[in-house]
């Protein structure tokens, strides 16, 4: 069994406005849908594949245990505990 994945309150914050914003520049609540479902999809594969994406460069005093991707032009920033994923 993988990891646990923990979406913070301010991540989540993040996700339902990155909605709002993809829903005002198409006016289609599917689309902003299927944005933000993808989005949140795409950390599934972390469970199993904790290292897949490059270590977050961004981060001052990286540990080696904050990493980062993008998808749809989002940079999605997260981190390795012990048991879990914090993003």
């Amino acid at each position: 069994m993988g990891k646990t994945i923990v979406w913070t309150t301010a991540a989540q914050h993040q996700l339902n406005q990155i909605f709002l914003d993809v829903f005002e520049i198409s006016s289609s609540v599917e689309v902003a849908e299927k944005v933000t479902t993808d989005i949140y999809e795409s950390t599934e594969i972390l469970q199993t594949h904790s290292e897949i994406y490059e270590l977050d460069e961004l981060k001052i005093n990286n540990n080696q245990n904050i990493r980062a991707y993008e998808k749809y032009s989002y940079r999605i920033s997260y981190q390795i505990d012990n048991n879990k994923f914090t993003f």
